[in-house]
């Protein structure tokens, strides 16, 4: 599982992480906006746009924002990002940070507009100098990925942190990774436990998941099992995924509790659509997938990225010789995933971890 893949803030996260915090002092229009909220709070959308709309027009930019939310979201009103951007751009012109960051944000993913990344920048700066939580999480992203800008971890992982110590959770986590993979800062396993574990605590899916690697292979503190499948397990409540459901089946494995593991693959693989490769390394944990047909799914030349499929094939191939008692295969096998260079996997890092393991015995 590649722990590098870039993901941009959906319109759903964005509006959650920035609408429900609330706005500033309303002033004129306050009337109109106040009643928009509760409207919309009780699910009349058509009646929020109306009040919106109301205190727009009396110069209200968080009623002006709201109404750009409505168009974007297609609540009460037709969908239409254009409309949706004019107003950002109405309230954002009045100073309404809010509208800065979803201005920023309709700039970097082309919603409404055209794509201009420079223009996101200047846009998420904007409300960051006003201190508002999530701007620098936005502006960290635009260097992480180098879009209007030259990339720099380092930049990235700055304001990363800037949002990270205001409490934001999606930057804690984001704080751990960079630290986890050594991006802008030296590489601390101590430090993205930490990082994990606070994010965690807030309920975080990916950062307890996360949490759980570092658990079970002993980085960063002390290897704990049962801590790393409580992880995994809460994770998996969030929405279950195929790569959290074979972290369970290593931690079930590793506690000798072999029957539970087969099971709750098994349960698993009868309740989700599952792609075929994740379905084939599940299904070898199953029992119903050979080892020689696991190599030869992974290695299929019809596949662009087989040598990441077989970085994850010897790995979890080598836990099963682990399993087996079979542990000069294991090493082997976790050799072999190391070759493959995918350092961008967990299942590379984590190959790592378990041979420095095995050899000090």
């Amino acid at each position: 599982m590649n722990i590098t893949k870039r993901r941009t803030l959906s319109v759903a996260f964005i509006w959650s992480l920035l609408v429900l915090a609330g706005g500033p002092a309303m002033a004129e229009g306050e009337d109109e906006a106040r009643a928009g909220r509760d409207l919309y709070d009780q699910g009349d959308y058509a009646g929020a746009m109306r009040e919106w709309r109301f205190g727009a027009e009396k110069g209200n930019t968080y009623s002006m924002y709201r109404v750009g939310s409505l168009h974007e979201l297609g609540k009460g009103v037709k969908q239409d990002y254009t409309k949706a951007y004019r107003w950002f751009r109405k309230a954002a012109d009045g100073d309404f940070a809010f509208a800065m960051v979803r201005l920023g944000t309709a700039y970097r993913e082309a919603i409404g507009v055209n794509q201009d990344y420079e223009e996101a920048m200047r846009w998420f700066r904007k409300a960051a100098d006003k201190k508002l939580k999530g701007a620098n999480l936005s502006i960290g992203y635009l260097y992480r990925n180098g879009q209007g800008v030259e990339q720099s971890y380092v930049e990235a992982m700055r304001h990363f942190r800037i949002d990270a110590d205001a409490g934001l959770t999606s930057a804690m986590y984001l704080v751990g990774t960079f630290y986890d993979q050594g991006l802008g800062v030296k590489q601390s396993f101590v430090e993205a436990r930490h990082w994990y574990k606070t994010a965690a605590a807030k309920g975080h899916a990916f950062a307890t998941a996360q949490l759980g690697v570092l658990c079970f292979n002993g980085l960063g503190g002390p290897r704990d099992l049962d801590a790393a499948l409580r992880d995994f397990k809460f994770a998996n409540q969030s929405g279950p995924g195929a790569y959290t459901t074979m972290r369970i089946w290593l931690c079930l494995r590793a506690l000798d509790r072999d029957a539970k593991a087969t099971a709750y693959v098994a349960a698993y693989l009868s309740k989700q659509k599952v792609e075929e490769w994740p379905r084939s390394i599940l299904g070898f944990m199953a029992g119903d997938v050979t080892e020689k047909e696991l190599f030869s799914k992974a290695d299929a030349e019809k596949s662009e990225d087989h040598t990441a499929r077989m970085c994850e094939a010897y790995y979890y191939a080598g836990f099963a010789k682990l399993f087996a008692d079979d542990r000069e295969s294991a090493i082997s096998y976790f050799e072999k995933c190391i070759a493959t260079g995918q350092s961008d996997y967990i299942e590379y890092k984590s190959a790592i971890a378990e041979l420095q393991r095995l050899r000090q015995k």
